[in-house]
């Protein structure tokens, strides 16, 4: 589900669970968004680095296998510190630490979350009504 799209339009997807980025993907063009998807922390942050110009928010699951989401959502902010990230996990906020202050998430939405309340999140943290 790569596209070049509209540029400064881009919503970054990093999830294991391919049906999740299909579905997400989906709500995002709806909501006319540009998404892009990524399987792990390692493609996502390639992507990020290929696409960061036109990047307006990150959607990164916590737990992934190797490159976790809190690696990536680091990695990510260490190339665009002001980039919006939104964690998603099945466990509780407090238990997504690890991110430093600097490069804490910008929002946080707990597994499972309806695709319509990720939805205002996203318009939410990128300013858009």
């Amino acid at each position: 589900m790569q596209d070049c799209g509209q540029p400064d339009n881009h919503v970054l997807v990093v999830d294991d669970e391919e049906s999740l980025r299909q579905v997400i993907g989906i709500f995002l063009q709806r909501e006319g968004f540009t998404p892009l998807t990524a399987a792990n922390g390692t493609e996502g942050v390639a992507l990020f680095r290929e696409h960061a110009p036109g990047v307006v928010c990150v959607i990164v699951d916590k737990s992934m296998p190797g490159m976790d989401g809190v690696a990536t959502a680091e990695a990510i902010r260490g190339l665009n510190p002001g980039v919006p990230v939104i964690i998603a996990s099945g466990y509780p906020q407090v238990d997504v630490g690890g991110l430093s202050r600097d490069v804490g998430p910008t929002a946080f939405i707990k597994k499972p979350f309806s695709l319509p309340e990720l939805m205002r999140l996203v318009r939410e943290v990128v300013g858009r009504p």
